[in-house]
């Protein structure tokens, strides 16, 4: 008898713990289907869903770096949530981190198709696939301006954002790789918050450049 009631026991707190799994399964799904429900679709709420995550301990983490001189890099989604805010076609306005003087307005049409921008220290060359319109307010200036493609929004011929030593872009597909003018800029920041001023010796980017090159013959 007690070895049957030992089991039937147990049977008992696994079915408890499979309820219980349920339950906050169907929770979790409650909150994304108002999540979803609030931003339109289920590509317009990941911002939301980012949004409330930088709402917390991550976004103030993230601030702490940035105001500490910390170097950031955000492309995309990134980009515009470190800005003000992302306001979908017919939903509320989605709070961005504010540490980018940038507000995002999604659009009608995506812009899909090869980036040639030029910016201060070179050629800006990457892939942009996205549908928000991004538009730069007076603290923040352009990265780069289009030569080919939509960049920020596909009217000011603005590319990216620069803001302290954040950097913000629309250049997907090895954007580093691709620029090492960019990726220096960003190491030369990231060994200067710890070291203070440096010079970084000149590298062999040839390759880099080639690639660059191959890349602008084809936007």
């Amino acid at each position: 008898i007690a070895a049957q009631y030992a089991v039937l026991t147990g049977v008992r707190d696994k079915l408890s713990e499979g309820h219980k799994a349920i339950r906050e399964m169907r929770e979790v799904r409650g909150q994304l289907d108002t999540l979803v429900a609030r931003a339109g679709d289920g590509e317009a709420a990941k911002p939301l869903v980012v949004s409330k995550d930088l709402a917390g301990p991550n976004g103030d983490a993230l601030r702490r770096s940035i105001a500490g001189g910390a170097a950031v890099l955000s492309v995309c989604g990134g980009y515009q949530l470190l800005g003000r805010e992302y306001v979908p076609e017919a939903a509320p306005a989605i709070p961005g981190l504010g540490v980018l003087d940038v507000t995002t307005r999604a659009g009608k049409v995506r812009f899909v198709g090869n980036l040639l921008a030029e910016a201060e220290r070179g050629t800006l060359i990457g892939f942009e696939n996205h549908s928000g319109r991004t538009y730069l307010g007076p603290a923040a200036k352009p990265l780069a301006t289009v030569l080919v493609g939509h960049g920020n929004n596909g009217e000011d011929r603005t590319e990216g954002a620069l803001q302290g030593r954040i950097v913000g872009t629309y250049c997907h597909g090895s954007v580093l790789p691709k620029n090492p003018w960019l990726a220096d800029l960003l190491l030369l920041w990231a060994l200067e918050r710890r070291h203070g001023p440096v010079t970084l010796a000149p590298l062999d980017d040839a390759d880099e450049l080639a690639a660059q090159r191959a890349a602008a013959e084809v936007a």
